[in-house]
């Protein structure tokens, strides 16, 4: 097998990796907190837990989260790429 100089990276090594990359990119991107909202949908935005603040859990009976509590929020979120999933 022929040797690459010191430093270099053989082709084929950066051909498979953009190719794993391409074929996970929307697990990868899950992994780090991305969600991908397709044009004909929207998102409801579902908080599953809260660090600091008063409001932690909704009130008895409260169905939306109002006052940022952990919950359905009474945010929609429209189609395109969003943080924080």
């Amino acid at each position: 097998m022929d040797k690459f100089p010191e430093g270099t990276v053989p082709v084929a090594v950066i051909a498979a990796s953009l190719l794993v990359i391409g074929l996970c990119y929307r697990f990868i991107l899950r992994v780090f907190g991305v969600v991908i909202i397709p044009e004909d949908s929207i998102g409801i935005v579902n908080k599953k837990f809260v660090l600091l603040g008063r409001h932690k859990t909704l009130p008895d009976g409260q169905i939306i989260a109002l006052q940022s509590e952990a919950g359905n929020q009474a945010d929609l979120v429209a189609s395109k790429v969003n943080l924080g999933g």
